[in-house]
């Protein structure tokens, strides 16, 4: 599955350890932080990568076995999915489009995708 994202709608800045991502269509502000910035990352290095390359890059980045790390990969990609930030596949999911709809401009998408 490619993940990839629409440079045009996000914007993004590296603060070393995280990152800070702008969502230009409904001007919502996010921080990701350890793991998530790591992903986030290897996403837009090349403006989207298969899933799998994501999951090995962590699993390599972090010491970890790809399959410790799968389902902690995939769910955090699909918040990133579900809060229209990334594509999935080339496709958007769209479920509200408003303001309305980003919720609170300070929420954080938490990085402790891995959990020990």
């Amino acid at each position: 599955m490619q993940v990839s994202y629409v440079p045009e709608d996000i914007c993004w800045r590296e603060y070393e350890p995280f990152s800070v991502l702008y969502d230009l269509r409904n001007r919502q502000m996010i921080t990701l932080e350890n793991v998530a910035a790591d992903i986030w990352h290897k996403i837009v290095v090349n403006i989207g990568c298969e899933l799998d390359e994501i999951v090995e890059f962590i699993a390599d980045e972090y010491g970890c076995d790809a399959n410790d790390v799968m389902d902690d990969v995939c769910g955090f990609v699909n918040e990133l999915y579900f809060s229209g930030i990334v594509l999935l596949d080339g496709s958007r999911h769209e479920s509200k489009t408003s303001v309305e709809a980003a919720g609170n401009p300070n929420d954080d998408i938490e990085g402790e995708v891995i959990r020990t």
